[in-house]
C-alpha cells in the first residue's frame, strides 16, 4: 500500500534516486541534469522538469519492481536562439508496473527543440501500462521543432500508447481575445499560460506553481 503521506522535494545536484517502497514522492526540477530514478514495489513518483534557455537533458526512470509507477511531466520553453535537447526514458522491468509521461513546449524565434521518449517494457513485465503525450507550438516562422515518442515492447500483455503533435496558436482563439479588446501580445501570453497550465496547476503548493509560470516566462 501507497504511503498517504507525499514527500515533495526539489532537486539539485542529484543524479541517482530511489523511491522507496511503499511511499509516493513528487520531484521538481527547475536545473536540468541527467537523472535516474529507480521505483520500488507499489511506489509513487511525479516528476516535473522545467526547461529554458539551451539545456541538455535525460531523465531515465526505471520501474524495478512490480506496482511501481512514475509520471513525468516536462516543460520547456526555448526562445531567440536556444537549442533544448530533452530525453525521457521509463523502462518497465517488473509486471503491474504503470507509466505516464507528459511534455508540452513553447518554440519561440529561430529557436530549436527536439524531445526523444520511450517507454520500453522488458519481457517479463506483464500487466504493464504505458503512455506518452507530446506536444509542441511553434511561435516564429524559423522555429524548429523534433519530437520522436518510442515504443519497445517485449511482451502482449501490455497497454501502450504514445502521441505526438506540433503546431501553432489557434487563431480563433487569438482573434476571440484580440476582438475583446486584449493586445495581441497579451493575448498570445495568455495562450501560452493556458497551454502550460494542466501541468502547472498539479504541482502540491502555489508557490511551486508560481516559480514554475515565472521560470516558463524569463
Amino acid at each position: 500500500m501507497i504511503s498517504q503521506e507525499i514527500l515533495v522535494k526539489e532537486l539539485k545536484d542529484e543524479t541517482k534516486i530511489v523511491i522507496p517502497a511503499n511511499t509516493s514522492t513528487i520531484l521538481i526540477d527547475f536545473v536540468g541534469k541527467n537523472r535516474e530514478i529507480i521505483v520500488k514495489k507499489n511506489a509513487e513518483v511525479k516528476i516535473f522538469t522545467c526547461h529554458t534557455n539551451s539545456t541538455s537533458e535525460n531523465v531515465q526512470i526505471f520501474l524495478s519492481e512490480p506496482g511501481a509507477t512514475s509520471k513525468l511531466f516536462t516543460l520547456f520553453s526555448a526562445k531567440n536562439e536556444d537549442k533544448i535537447t530533452l530525453q525521457g526514458t521509463c523502462i518497465h522491468q517488473a509486471s503491474d508496473t504503470h507509466s505516464n509521461m507528459v511534455v508540452k513546449g513553447i518554440v519561440k524565434d529561430s529557436a530549436i527543440a527536439k524531445y526523444d521518449g520511450l517507454v520500453k517494457v522488458k519481457e517479463n513485465a506483464k500487466g504493464c501500462t504505458g503512455y506518452q503525450q507530446e506536444h509542441t507550438l511553434l511561435l516564429g516562422d524559423e522555429a524548429q521543432a523534433t519530437i520522436i515518442p518510442n515504443l519497445e515492447i517485449a511482451n502482449d500483455d501490455v497497454q501502450c500508447s504514445h502521441g505526438a503533435t506540433i503546431g501553432r496558436i489557434d487563431e480563433e482563439q487569438l482573434f476571440y481575445l484580440t476582438s475583446r479588446g486584449i493586445p495581441k501580445k497579451e493575448a498570445i501570453k495568455l495562450l501560452i499560460t493556458g497551454f502550460f497550465e494542466t501541468i502547472i496547476v498539479q504541482l502540491p503548493t502555489k508557490e511551486l506553481q508560481e516559480k514554475m509560470r515565472e521560470k516558463l516566462n524569463e
